[in-house]
C-alpha cells in the first residue's frame, strides 16, 4: 500500500468521526480545527505502525482525548461531553470501517487495520456514514423540542406517530370548535373529507380532516380532529396545537 493512500484513508476516517461527533453535540464543525484533527489523526496512525505501543489502548484513549479539542469545547463539562461524543462516533464509524475492511479482503496487524481496497472501502464508509450526522441532528432536535407519542384509532386500525407540540398552531374546526392536529398519514388521506381552512405566510389553503374514534397523547385522551397533510412534515409526523392538550380540555 502506498503511504499516501494510507494517510488519506486515515484522514478521511477522522473527518467522518469528527463530523458525526459534532452532529451528536448539536454543533457546527470548525473547518480549520477539523482539518488539523484529520492531519494529526493520519500522522498518529502512521506512527502507530512504526511504534506499536502508541497504538495500544492507552495511546488511543489519550489521542482521542486530544482530538476532542477539535470540537471546540467550552469549559470542562463541555469538554467531557465532547470526549463522550467523539468516542461514541469513533465506535460507530470504526466498527463499520472494520467490518467493511474485512469484507473487502483486509486484515489486522499490530492494532492497525489494513485493507487491499482502500479507495472502495473509504467510499463505502463515506456513503454509509454520511447519513448518520443528519439522523443524529433530527433526533436531538426532536428531543429539544419535546417529541411525544400520538396514538390514532380509526375504523379498527391503529397508528402511532412521533409528534411535536406546535406552540404557533391555532388550527381549529369552525363548525365543531375542536382543535385540529395535522399529521402526515397517507393511509387515511382518502378518509379525510372535512375541510379545514388554513392561513399561512404563503397564503390560504384547505386541509381535509377526519374524526378519529380515538386519539391520545402519551396515553391521555384528546378531543380533536385529525387533518391529513399531503406532504411530509418537518422533524415530526404530527403537529399538535396547545389547545388540543389535556390541560386545555379540562382533564
Amino acid at each position: 500500500m502506498y503511504i499516501e493512500l494510507f494517510l488519506l484513508d486515515n484522514a478521511l476516517m477522522d473527518w467522518l468521526i469528527l463530523r458525526l461527533a459534532t452532529a451528536l453535540r448539536g454543533r457546527k464543525p470548525v473547518g480549520w480545527k477539523t482539518a488539523a484533527g484529520c492531519i494529526l489523526g493520519a500522522l498518529y496512525a502512521l506512527g502507530a505502525v512504526y511504534w506499536p505501543q502508541a497504538g495500544g489502548l492507552l495511546g488511543k484513549a489519550a489521542f482521542g482525548c486530544a482530538l476532542a479539542l477539535a470540537l471546540s469545547p467550552k469549559g470542562w463539562l463541555d469538554y467531557a461531553l465532547a470526549v463522550l461524543c467523539l468516542f461514541a462516533s469513533a465506535f460507530s464509524i470504526g466498527g463499520l470501517a472494520f467490518a467493511l475492511a474485512l469484507a473487502t479482503g483486509g486484515w489486522m496487524e499490530q492494532g492497525v487495520v489494513w485493507t487491499g481496497l482502500p479507495v472502495r472501502t473509504a467510499l463505502c464508509i463515506a456513503l454509509l456514514a454520511s447519513f448518520l450526522p443528519g439522523a443524529a441532528r433530527r433526533i436531538l432536535r426532536r428531543r429539544q423540542r419535546g417529541s411525544v407519542q400520538l396514538e390514532v384509532e380509526y375504523q379498527g386500525a391503529f397508528y402511532k406517530l412521533d409528534a411535536l407540540i406546535d406552540s404557533g398552531s391555532s388550527l381549529w374546526d369552525p363548525l365543531s370548535g375542536l382543535p385540529v392536529i395535522v399529521a402526515y398519514l397517507p393511509a387515511l388521506a382518502k378518509e379525510a373529507r372535512l375541510p379545514i381552512p388554513v392561513a399561512t405566510v404563503n397564503g390560504k389553503s384547505v386541509l381535509y380532516a377526519l374524526h378519529p374514534q380515538r386519539i391520545a397523547l402519551d396515553g391521555a385522551q384528546l378531543y380533536a380532529l385529525l387533518a391529513i397533510s399531503p406532504s411530509p412534515l418537518r422533524d415530526a409526523e404530527a403537529l399538535i396545537p396547545p389547545a388540543a392538550l389535556p390541560i386545555s380540555t379540562g382533564e
